[in-house]
This record gives structure tokens, sequence and C-alpha cells, in this order.
């Protein structure tokens, strides 16, 4: 028997991500963590963004990572940048139902984007229209900007300011009427970085 080559995709689904740095992170930390997986399985990035030039960006970096001398070399990795308006939740289905995200494993991101900037609606409406979409096993990562004393203290000194600090409770409340639930949280300094899973 020869050797398996038809592996489901992973399907990297970046909301606001822009150049989409922490989902290539994520790649570059896969291969160096664990060299011997399987470089032939398919990588898809997904950007959902307005931003169209910080996609680019990101779709030049990875095209450099996977060049010849690059520590993604043979990984099949693929970008594509879609446009999303993410305070037009309601596209979210449409746009998704081009993914075939039902045939992958699902890992969907936001870092410094939805969870930091968008208001209490906007997470809850792109949250609850993802979660239909995804299949089981899929978790969604991101950063929060912590309501804190160093926090208040730093938007006062620094005004304007546009990130939306919320607590850590207060976060839980609102991903759990999306259908989601805290699965890990680290606490930094500014920010608490989450991973969230579907609510089962």
């Amino acid at each position: 028997m020869g050797a398996r080559t038809n592996y489901t995709p992973l399907r990297m689904v970046n909301i606001a991500g822009g150049p989409a740095m922490d989902s290539l992170n994520a790649l570059l930390l896969l291969r160096r963590e664990h060299p011997r997986l399987p470089h032939d399985r398919p990588v898809h990035v997904h950007v959902l963004d307005l931003d169209a030039a910080g996609a680019g960006f990101g779709g030049r970096a990875l095209a450099a990572l996977l060049g010849d001398g690059g520590p993604l070399r043979g990984t099949k990795a693929t970008f594509t940048y879609y446009r999303y308006d993410w305070a037009e939740s309601q596209e979210l289905p449409s746009l998704a139902g081009s993914l075939d995200l039902e045939d992958g494993i699902v890992a969907c991101s936001s870092e410094g984007g939805l969870f930091e900037y968008g208001t209490d609606e906007v997470v809850v409406a792109n949250l609850g229209a993802l979660r239909p979409l995804v299949p089981p096993g899929s978790f969604m990562v991101g950063s929060v900007t912590r309501d804190s004393a160093v926090t208040r203290t730093m938007r006062a000194a620094n005004p304007p300011q546009t990130t939306r600090p919320r607590s850590l409770e207060r976060f839980e409340t609102l991903i759990k009427r999306a259908g989601w639930e805290l699965d890990r949280v680290a606490e930094n300094l500014m920010t608490f970085d989450v991973r969230l899973q579907p609510s089962q």
C-alpha cells in the first residue's frame, strides 16, 4: 500500500486579520514543534477583512515562507482574501459557503481585531453567524483588551482610543449568547488571549 496523500485540509479563517500574521505564525510553530507532521496536508488561509493591502502583504509573506530555503517550504498552503465588513455579519454565511468549511479542520482567529475593536453587538453577531458554519472540533482564538487599571490609565494618557476593554466575565457572557464557550485563557498585561469552542 502506498503512502496516504489525501489528508483533510486545514482551513484557517482569519476575521479582521489584515496580513494574518497570527495564522502564518501558527503554521511556523506547527512546522517547528511537529516537524514530522505531513507536509502534503492542504492548508488554506482565508482572510476576511476590509483591508486588501494588509492581506496582500500577508500573501506575499506566505509566498516567501514557502519559497526555496523558506521555513514552510514543501507545505501545500494557499492564501485568499475576501472583502468582509464585520458590521455586515449577515453576509458571513454566504461568504463562508464558498470556503468549504464542512470538509476541513477549521481554526478561526482574530488577533487585534474583532474582540478588541468590535462592539458587543458586533462580537455576538459574528460569533453567532459563524457558529453553525463550523464543523465539530473547530475553535477560535483571539485577543481581548483587558478592562484593568493599567488599561484605563494608558487610555486616559493617550486619547483617543478605539479599543473596547472588557472584563473576562463580560466577554464570557457575550460569547455564551452566541453559542461559544471559553476553553483557554492566557492573561497578559493589556489583553486576555482566549480560545473558544462551540458550546455543546
